[in-house]
């Protein structure tokens, strides 16, 4: 599926914020060390920064805000993989690594109510797959899809799909600012 799924859901907002452009996703990309994903391009470059479903926040690497900012998030998260260096030394597991690792985990979004959202960054790019992380909890979904068909999924009353499933609403994109 594609971002024009996701239109013909919950339609566009009226005055998108910090939306991409071709020379910041360049440079983006290069601080990375990788490409990302299209469709969080296309999603970023429609959506902005915001709250989909009243729910759902995805980390735009565009947004001034350090909540919403992928890289900041990632920051964050990189912390963490000095703390799960330390713990493999004293021989706890660690499900997984954090990027720019082969297969780490980078964090593209997260709910209201805390719980995580990633990706696994095994592969290219365009197969990135996505593992929720429920809050307060070792509880790990794994989802073998991009990121526009997880949003979908979820919101799709026929089906089950996440543990999150029956808390999301289809509702209007909620622009910050």
């Amino acid at each position: 599926m594609n971002i024009q799924n996701l239109i013909n859901l919950v339609g566009t907002p009226g005055e998108p914020v910090e939306t991409g452009y071709a020379d910041g996703w360049l440079a983006i990309e290069q601080r990375l060390g990788s490409q990302l994903p299209d469709d969080y391009k296309d999603y970023i470059n429609t959506y902005g920064t915001g709250l989909l479903y009243n729910f759902i926040r995805i980390h735009n690497v565009f947004s001034s805000e350090d909540c919403c900012n992928l890289e900041e998030m990632l920051s964050l998260m990189l912390h963490l993989r000095n703390y799960n260096n330390r713990n493999r030394t004293l021989g706890i597991d660690v499900l997984y690594t954090v990027f720019p690792e082969t297969g780490g985990v980078l964090p593209v979004g997260n709910t209201v109510n805390g719980d995580w959202i990633f990706w696994r960054t095994q592969g290219s790019p365009n197969n990135w797959t996505i593992i929720v992380q429920r809050v307060r909890s070792d509880f790990i979904e794994n989802h073998d899809v991009n990121l526009i068909d997880f949003l979908l999924n979820v919101a799709n009353p026929d089906i089950d799909y996440s543990f999150f499933s029956k808390l999301v609403e289809v509702a209007p994109f909620q622009v910050n600012g």
